[in-house]
C-alpha cells in the first residue's frame, strides 16, 4: 500500500465513523458545513505536507482527491445540517431560540427573518429528504444578536463526534 492510499483510506475511515456515529444516534445532531470544510482542508494540507516531506512529492491522484474533497466541503460550508430531526422540530427549536434572545421575527417563505439593526437575519429551513434539515443564514452586515442566536441554536444540538467525559472522584 502506498502512503497516498493510506492517507485516503484514513480520511474515508474518519468520514465513515463520523457518519455512522451520527446515523445511530437517537437525538438530532448538528453538522456545520464550515467545520467540515476546515477539517477537510486541514487534513488535506497535513496529508500533502507529510507526503511531500516523506516521498519527495505529492502523487497526482492525491492532488485530485484533495481538490475534489476541498470543493465538496467548500460547497457545504455555508449550511448547517441537522441530521435525525424532523423539519417541524427544527422550526420549533428555532422559534424557541428567537424567544430566548428576545428577537422580533416573522415567518417567510421557506424560513424566518429576524429583525436586527442594519437589516434582517434570514434563516432558511429546507428538508431535502427524510430526517435531514438544512439551515442557511444570511445577514448583511453581521450583528451581535444574530451571532447570539446562532450560538444558542448550535448549543441545542450535539456535535458530530462523541464527547469524551472524564469523571473525577
Amino acid at each position: 500500500m502506498t502512503p497516498g492510499t493510506a492517507w485516503l483510506l484514513a480520511f474515508l475511515a474518519v468520514v465513515t465513523v463520523s457518519a455512522v456515529t451520527i446515523a445511530v444516534r437517537k437525538e438530532p445532531t448538528l453538522v456545520r458545513g464550515a467545520t467540515v470544510f476546515r477539517f477537510t482542508i486541514l487534513y488535506v494540507a497535513v496529508a500533502w505536507g507529510v507526503l511531500a516531506w516523506r516521498t519527495g512529492g505529492i502523487p497526482p491522484r492525491m492532488l485530485v482527491a484533495g481538490i475534489i474533497a476541498g470543493v465538496i466541503s467548500l460547497a457545504m460550508a455555508p449550511w448547517w445540517f441537522v441530521v435525525g430531526g424532523p423539519r417541524t422540530a427544527v422550526i420549533a427549536l428555532i422559534e424557541v431560540c428567537f424567544g430566548r434572545v428576545c428577537a422580533q421575527f416573522r415567518r417567510t417563505n421557506g424560513g424566518f427573518a429576524m429583525a436586527v439593526p442594519g437589516g434582517d437575519l434570514h434563516v432558511s429551513v429546507y428538508a431535502p429528504f427524510g430526517k435531514l434539515t438544512v439551515l442557511s443564514f444570511r445577514q448583511k452586515p453581521p450583528h451581535r444578536k444574530g451571532e447570539l442566536f446562532r450560538t444558542l441554536l448550535r448549543k441545542q444540538y450535539r456535535g458530530a463526534l462523541p464527547t469524551v467525559r472524564i469523571r473525577m472522584g
